[in-house]
Parts: structure tokens; sequence; C-alpha cells
């Protein structure tokens, strides 16, 4: 098996590469990443791996930025960083504003506001709709199965859940941007997730009977 330190930056360093013309462009510069320096380790564990300050209001958002080389339909949300240490994960430590996971090999990047994916994670709790009411589902960590990072050859044993992206767009809310065309992140970020669409399409459905992750 591959070595999970090197394979995984190396997707990290290839994911940086092709996010960055996108982020200049809509933050005209203005952006961070925070593993570097005597306070890196704190700050990321706890605001994750980037700052931007967009454009297009000035706001200041913190990212959690997660990459995966192939597509399989959902996304690794981890809860155990090292499960026999009790080292926590990203889905229960961090305190970013947004999850940015991306895709290389799809030129896919989803994008979902960090506080309403773990709210909907662990408690249930969808996004408010028209009429003011938040819908309840049974919490996501009880609805798919947990499952240990098998993809590299590592130490430490990392847990989590994989969840289909469509459940994900339905249920939460999360934006599709493609960054090697430079689109959409502006409005990925800043405009309110449309709920009133039917996400799964039939090769989706197939993806999650198979159950197929990047873990």
């Amino acid at each position: 098996m591959p070595n999970a330190f090197d394979q995984a930056r190396k997707v990290e360093a290839e994911s940086r590469r092709i996010l960055e013309p996108m982020l200049e462009l809509h933050t005209n510069g203005r952006y961070v990443y925070t593993d570097k320096g005597p306070l890196a380790k704190e700050f990321q564990k706890k605001y994750g791996d980037l700052l931007v300050n967009m454009a297009a209001n000035g706001e200041m958002n913190s990212i959690e930025l997660k990459a995966e080389r192939k597509p399989t339909g959902n996304l690794f949300l981890e809860f155990w960083s090292n499960g026999s240490r009790y080292n926590l994960g990203w889905m229960l430590h961090s305190e970013a504003d947004l999850l940015f996971y991306h895709i290389l090999d799809s030129d896919e990047l989803y994008i979902a506001p960090m506080k309403r994916l773990k709210r909907w994670f662990w408690f249930g709790i969808g996004p408010k709709r028209q009429n003011g009411i938040s819908i309840i589902h049974k919490p996501a960590y009880l609805r798919f199965e947990a499952k240990r990072q098998n993809k590299y050859e590592q130490i430490n044993d990392t847990w989590g859940c994989c969840v289909p992206v469509s459940v994900i767009k339905n249920e939460v809310g999360l934006k599709l941007v493609n960054p090697l065309g430079l689109f959409g992140i502006a409005e990925a970020i800043n405009k309110p997730p449309d709920f009133t669409r039917e996400y799964i399409s039939g090769t989706e459905r197939t993806r999650i009977q198979a159950g197929e992750c990047a873990a």
C-alpha cells in the first residue's frame, strides 16, 4: 500500500496548486495557509487549513481543506484522527467556517458550511426552510457505517463515515465548483444553498448501494 504521509501530502500539494489561481481571483491574493509557524498546530486544529478574505464582500472565512484523488460519490467525514490515542478528527475539533472537499481527478470542489454540516451529522438538524422550520433527520453518524481509513498504509487508525454527496446536498446544502474552470467560488460561499432540488441520480443511487468510499 502507498505510504500514507507521502501520498496524502502529494495530493494536498497538487490540490493547492489547482486551487490557488481560483483563490487569487476571488480574494485578490488575500489568503494564507495555517500550516507553518509556532502557532500552526493549534491554529490549524481549531480553524482549519486556510484563511481567505473574499473580494466580493470583504468577509474573512476559515476553511477546512480536504483533498482526494479519485471520485467515489461519497465524502469521508472524519471523527477520529487516531482512535487508539483518542485524537479527535476534524468533524469534532474544527471550528472552521467552511469545508472545501476537493476531488482532483473529476475537477470537483464541494463547499459546505461547517457548523451546519456538523449540526446535521451529530444531531440530525437540517437547515431552516422558507417556513422557518428545520427538518430533523436521524443523525448521520448513526445512519452511515463507521469505517477505518484503509486507502493508505499508516500507523494512525483514522475513522469516519462515508456519506454520499447527494445526501449532503439534499439535507445540508452543498455547492459544486470546478476549480480548473475558475468558476463559482464567490457564489458558492455567499449564496444560500438551493434545498428545492432532488439531487440523487440513478448513478448516485448505484454508488450509495455499492458503498464506495475514499477511505
